[in-house]
């Protein structure tokens, strides 16, 4: 009996996997039509360690496919659909993590962190995104979203429940006595910008 429950569980496990590969793969081809510059950098993006760290860095590797499965392929999919709709014009690498911008957007929403995907829509310029992320003072937009990465890396499975949709419903409350700046998930991504980048001897404050 006890076989038999592994072996349906197992075999479950398995045609769940398969789903997601054939929906990453329908959207990989559905993207390289719109847009192959920025598919390419997309599907590379999957791959990218933190080169800087390398322990850290192939164990990146290691648990985006496993232990962040499901957060990894949601950001994954956002992003190719976000090339389809024409709302992608740079894609950017830092850390081992994929930065999918939309620069001088008319309608801005910020930033959303999965798995190793970061999607961005900003109303400023970014000509030169590496002086964006690593501002002399403060912590950026995509460092903060890169914060929620490490979030990712720890909770594996538990970060949709635990950050994600926390963070979600907080960024979507309009109160005025609300600040969502200062709720946990928040706090915890400048938290873990802020160790990442000082370990790096960068001049934050």
């Amino acid at each position: 009996m006890c076989g038999m429950v592994g072996n349906m569980f197992f075999g479950g496990l398995l045609a769940a996997l398969a789903v997601l590969k054939a929906v990453s793969l329908l959207l990989t081809v559905a993207a390289m039509s719109r847009n192959a510059r920025l598919t390419l950098r997309l599907l590379a993006g999957r791959y990218r360690i933190d080169r800087q760290h390398r322990g850290h860095g192939w164990l990146q590797l290691l648990t985006r496919y496993v232990w962040e499965a499901p957060q990894m392929e949601l950001g994954y999919w956002i992003s190719l659909c976000r090339v389809l709709m024409g709302d992608v014009d740079r894609v950017d690498y830092h850390g081992g993590v994929t930065f999918v911008t939309r620069q001088a957007a008319p309608n801005a929403w910020g930033g959303m962190s999965l798995g190793c995907f970061v999607n961005i829509s900003t109303t400023r310029r970014v000509d030169d995104f590496p002086a964006w992320m690593k501002p002399a003072k403060g912590i950026s937009l995509p460092m903060h979203e890169m914060g929620h990465t490490f979030d990712s890396q720890r909770l594996g499975p538990f970060y949709l429940l635990v950050v994600g949709i926390p963070s979600l419903w907080s960024a979507s409350r309009k109160k005025a006595s609300w600040h969502h700046n200062d709720f946990y998930p928040e706090r915890w991504a400048d938290r873990n910008a802020l160790r990442y980048f000082v370990g790096r001897n960068n001049d934050l404050s």
